[in-house]
């Protein structure tokens, strides 16, 4: 009851900043102003949240580790001041204060030395946020976490919405949605974004339905809350349109239906999404040259953009984490199709070496929230992805504002991805290890889930050929029966089956350099193991 109270009186909030928010969208000079503003301000919000760490969460998780490494709120000031706000972050990294994506969910113990805790759902939320969207993200030993964005969040990305519109030229174009139906964060937390610049979005595709329980009927009714706000406003939000299975031609025939109109649309969508949507308008006969695809949750690699490509349509990607917000925009100025300005402005992001299941070693993204808006108290957390950053002049308009720090090249090392929603590794072994040899005979190395997304945006079920005849729908039907039972799963089994992502291959389960067989193989750049299919 407590809970449900404070969701209620969340939304409340948030429709009471609506009118300041949907009333005031930022100029071109404001969204400048804006972001120098807060790029001048990173050291003080970082010493503010030291200072929050030490004096208002006596039981947070990072003041467990910075104490046990024996650093003080002076220590961490000091450290601050004189090294400078990234080099301070490595430094608390490698004394130990950092959290592995698997600790920040929840999902294992922390343990340095003789420290062992575990986080519990709510210790790392944001005791400042008042109002927000109430969004839930899945978990499985953790299981279901509830995320909150908050309007003072998405009023400084529509600043850097702004910027990145006007260097992509979008200023003005119709713009189309293709995210999920709440309580998944993107689509209702992308809708406000454009509407807090003023912009229209005529039509919202979802590839999934609101689930037939209380969550579902609680999401619909916050959707419909916010939509009515909003139209007393004077904005009009569309109401999410829910496409068949495995067909994508409604998006692609909007998309179209610009083209015709003599201004062609702007398309936000997930990278997979996206390339479905393209051939679905190839299929169909559709013009959509012109087009603009801005997508994310997913690795964009130069296959992708060149599905894209091939119908004459252009995009760029975003990358962002439902508990920390945005956390890069897509470059106008690009080396790559997945280039994109790290958004240093309201957050750190350092490199952290990370040894891998398989024995190799990479450079993980480690992120530190700064703004009082962010959802979720990041110090040096750990997302579970990689990428290769840099800094460089660009003729961008996010670059001249003082964003000159670049990403690229961004994956995922323990997770798959589909539609922008995750399973991180943690969660699949049980299936390939204990579910499948179960069910169908054989042993643990028999199986083997590939993420081949990097490439051809599908996900493959290997299966032995040494274990003779194995129906291949059952064994689809098993993964999905067995991951809709994790919480939060529901939505990643309804996207895979929407995008028929999930293929079974009667093929050899792929081996590491160092001759491991794991559960999840999971692609990464440079890599084509996994496009064999012989016993290795």
């Amino acid at each position: 009851m407590r809970r449900q109270l404070g969701e209620l009186q969340s939304l409340a909030g948030l429709l009471a900043g609506l009118p300041r928010f949907l009333r005031q969208p930022p100029s071109l000079a404001q969204a400048r102003a804006g972001v120098a503003r807060r790029l001048a301000r990173r050291v003080p919000h970082l010493l503010a949240l030291l200072e929050s760490v030490f004096r208002l969460r006596p039981q947070s998780p990072y003041l467990r580790l910075l104490r046990h490494a024996g650093i003080g709120l002076e220590d961490a000031r000091g450290l601050v001041e004189q090294s400078g706000l990234e080099d301070a972050l490595q430094q608390l990294a490698a004394a130990g204060v950092m959290l592995t994506v698997d600790e920040f969910k929840g999902r294992c113990l922390v343990e340095r030395g003789s420290l062992r805790f575990q986080i519990e759902p709510g210790d790392l939320d944001n005791p400042s946020l008042g109002s927000g969207i109430s969004a839930r993200t899945g978990g499985s030993r953790g299981g279901v976490h509830r995320v909150k964005t908050d309007l003072r969040l998405l009023a400084a990305e529509t600043h850097l919405l702004r910027l990145f519109l006007h260097g992509h030229g979008l200023e003005g174009w119709p713009i189309g949605l293709l995210r999920p139906v709440p309580p998944a964060n993107a689509g209702l937390a992308n809708l406000l974004r454009y509407a807090g610049l003023g912009q229209t979005v005529e039509r919202w595709f979802s590839p999934t339905h609101y689930s037939r329980d209380l969550l579902g009927l609680k999401s619909r009714l916050m959707n419909a809350s916010i939509r009515a706000a909003a139209w007393g406003l004077g904005t009009r939000l569309p109401a999410p349109e829910v496409l068949a299975r495995r067909d994508w031609s409604e998006a692609a025939r909007w998309l179209a239906a610009c083209v015709e109109r003599g201004q062609p649309g702007h398309l936000d969508a997930p990278a997979s999404a996206a390339v479905e949507v393209c051939r679905s308008a190839a299929e169909l006969g559709l013009d959509i040259r012109g087009s603009f695809l801005r997508v994310g949750g997913e690795p964009f690699t130069s296959a992708k953009a060149g599905e894209i490509e091939a119908v004459g349509a252009h995009a760029t990607t975003h990358y962002s984490s439902a508990e920390t917000g945005k956390l890069a925009l897509g470059c106008a100025d690009p080396r790559s199709p997945d280039d994109a300005h790290v958004l240093d402005d309201k957050l750190a992001l350092i490199e952290r070496p990370h040894r891998l299941a398989d024995g190799a070693e990479l450079s993980a993204l480690l992120v530190t929230s700064l703004l009082p808006g962010s959802p979720k108290l990041a110090l040096n957390v750990q997302l579970g992805d990689y990428g290769l950053l840099e800094e460089r002049s660009c003729s961008c308009p996010l670059g001249a504002v003082g964003l000159r720090r670049h990403i690229r090249q961004i994956g995922s090392f323990d997770k798959l991805t589909s539609g922008g929603v995750h399973f991180l590794g943690s969660e699949l072994h049980r299936l390939v290890e204990v579910v499948l040899p179960g069910r169908f005979g054989g042993s643990p190395i028999d199986f083997q889930l590939v993420d081949e997304a990097r490439d051809t945006a599908r996900l493959t079920l290997r299966i032995s050929p040494q274990l003779g005849p194995v129906d291949s729908e059952r064994a689809r039907n098993c993964v999905y029966e067995t991951l809709s039972q994790v919480p939060g799963g529901a939505l990643m089994v309804e996207m895979w089956q929407h995008a028929d992502t999930l293929q079974v291959a009667r093929a050899a389960p792929l081996r590491t350099a160092a001759g491991k067989i794991l559960a999840l193989h999971v692609a990464r750049v440079g890599e084509s193991a996994v496009q064999k299919t012989a016993v290795e």
